[in-house]
């Protein structure tokens, strides 16, 4: 926890003397969740597994800074673990990235270039995604390109493979997409994707085996967004942590208003391993109250744990 405490410090420190120069946001973050888990037979104060790092009641900031060629990157905040019973630091974006005339070049604590989680951000979101479950991380330590083309955009990353923390056991990851399609303009993307290495197997900052495995995975993924329906899908197949796996994804968001305000959402989630097959499965409701708070409530049923969990949660994002 000390090293996590000191490594944010002197981001913040950096970050605070960038500031001086160029223009710079600084904003305030809150999320209060709660809940009730019939697997753990009691209420919960997370949306993901125990261990995991996202989805927890938490208060932090979020400071972006934009200067010529360079743009500034940190995010972070105390998480109460209701596992443990103590306040967790957690560091999510902190990155410098770089523009040059070939592309932009990022180093520090950034999204891998695998799937829909390397643009497709779910930090807050309660139903969360396939790195959940291991397929992927939802962020890394490392050094990545990205470069948007008139016809898509192409990404890759080299990492160390350890997710929020920045361990060296032997561990790293490579990964890489390439897409087609423009979403913000087109209205759909679709790329295919690859993740290898020997990355740690970690569920936030918790590792969940200290020995590296071989892994690696070939993703397709596809967006789609049409009249007030938001479509997402994601395949992955190969070798993660030496087991064979097959992972799927979809996702069908619906804006319930014209304002899209009110947004019904309904996801699926299948993750097969030779040892087990997971179903999860839910819906999601949010309702975007002002410009700065959300509201949302999910329920979601897991086959393999028999789990049934229900979750509601606010979240405040607001400008300083």
């Amino acid at each position: 926890m000390f090293r996590r405490i000191l490594l944010s410090f002197l981001l913040l420190l950096a970050l605070s003397l960038a500031s001086r120069a160029g223009s710079y946001l600084f904003y305030g973050e809150i999320q209060g969740i709660g809940g009730y888990s019939s697997a753990e037979h009691k209420g919960i104060l997370h949306s993901g597994m125990k261990h995991d790092s996202m989805q927890k009641n938490s208060v932090g900031f979020d400071f972006i800074k934009t200067h010529s060629f360079l743009s500034l990157s940190l995010q972070f905040r105390l998480a109460y673990d209701d596992n443990k019973k103590h306040l967790q630091p957690q560091i999510y974006n902190a990155y410098a990235k770089l523009s040059l005339p070939v592309g932009r070049v990022w180093l520090g604590h950034n999204r891998p270039a695998f799937g829909l989680n390397s643009y497709w951000d779910l930090h807050a979101d309660l139903l969360g995604g396939l790195t959940m479950y291991g397929i992927g991380q939802e962020l890394d330590w490392g050094l990545g390109y990205e470069k948007d083309t008139s016809w898509g955009d192409i990404r890759t990353a080299l990492t160390l493979g350890s997710s929020m923390d920045a361990r060296t056991q032997g561990n790293w990851a490579w990964s890489g997409r390439i897409s087609y399609g423009i979403l913000n303009q087109q209205n759909w993307n679709t790329g295919l994707s690859v993740w290898a290495g020997k990355p740690l197997e970690m569920m936030g900052y918790h590792v969940v085996n200290t020995h590296t495995q071989n892994t690696f995975l070939v993703g397709w993924d596809g967006a789609l967004n049409c009249l007030n329906t938001e479509q997402k899908a994601q395949i992955s197949v190969g070798k993660l942590y030496g087991e064979h796996t097959t992972s799927l994804l979809y996702r069908m968001t619906l804006g319930l208003d014209s304002e899209q305000r009110w947004q019904a959402a309904l996801q699926s989630i299948i993750f097969h391993l030779p040892s087990q097959t997971q179903f999860i499965f839910g819906p999601q409701l949010s309702y975007q109250a002002s410009q700065t708070v959300t509201l949302r409530s999910a329920y979601q049923r897991n086959t393999h744990t028999n789990d049934h969990r229900v979750l509601g949660q606010i979240y405040i994002y607001f400008l300083i």
